[in-house]
């Protein structure tokens, strides 16, 4: 592949997949968590946000990490980073069902992940602008911080809320740093104030719900801690109550729900 690529192919030509379906090697590549491929790929001027069928390769690349996740991994690997498990034995990879494997290619997805988050991929709806509907949420690592569930809020949206607050969540989602692309253990991860991060967007939660409908759910989430240092991908889910105004906790890291 990088003999191709050095000698003037080009990286974002579409291609005939397996079926005879038009295929960007990109999206092929994110689609078993190549990493190593997809990075080639990237350096030589790889559009990650090209859309096959209405999918980015982040789209493809994460809907099968989720299916390896809930699907073929037991209990204890779910939700989990994992190490970066050596690759399998010809028997071990055509026992796909197999745990070996399983776990090897779950390993490789979420570097995967990282490397297309790293390099400025998106999802598909991080790409589109909505009115809001009935959620904003308030996640870092999506594009610009905020969403609704099907995209992101739109310029009307924008305009509503006025510069200063704009400003103000521009900076707070800049800042953040994403374990998951960062790595767990980094540096960058390990000064980094997930406290601070939460309690920032709980005040920018506070300060949007003047320009948000009463029927309009905000929430927001975030790693921390303690979940970070068990290598867990999910972190503690928030949602603004209007009536006490406070944070309500709707979720936490440990995966058990909690009771209002």
């Amino acid at each position: 592949m990088r003999a191709l690529l050095e000698s003037g192919a080009n990286p974002n030509q579409s291609l005939v997949s397996y079926r005879g379906e038009p295929e960007f090697m990109l999206h092929a590549l994110s689609q078993f968590g190549v990493a190593p491929g997809i990075r080639l790929m990237l350096e030589f001027g790889a559009d990650p946000n090209l859309l096959q069928d209405s999918d980015t390769a982040l789209d493809i690349q994460s809907f099968d990490q989720c299916f390896t996740e809930t699907c073929q991994l037991p209990d204890e690997y779910k939700g989990r980073v994992l190490p970066e498990y050596p690759l399998p034995t010809t028997n071990e990879c055509d026992e796909h069902d197999g745990l070996v494997y399983q776990r090897w290619l779950m390993s490789q997805h979420q570097r995967a992940h990282a490397v297309l988050r790293k390099a400025g991929a998106l999802h598909a709806w991080e790409l589109k602008e909505v009115p809001l509907n009935e959620t904003l949420c308030l996640y870092p690592d999506t594009a610009g911080g905020l969403f609704t569930q099907v995209g992101r809020p739109d310029a009307a949206f924008h305009a509503r809320i006025g510069s200063t607050l704009r400003v103000r969540i521009a900076k707070w989602a800049a800042c953040y740093i994403d374990p998951d692309v960062a790595g767990y253990d980094s540096p960058e991860v390990r000064r980094f104030d997930y406290a601070a991060a939460l309690r920032e967007a709980q005040a920018i939660g506070e300060a949007l719900a003047p320009f948000i409908a009463d029927n309009v759910k905000i929430a927001t989430y975030m790693p921390t801690r303690d979940s970070i240092a068990a290598g867990c991908t999910r972190g503690d889910g928030y949602q603004w109550n209007r009536v006490t105004r406070q944070w309500d906790k709707a979720s936490c890291w440990e995966g058990t729900p909690v009771q209002s």
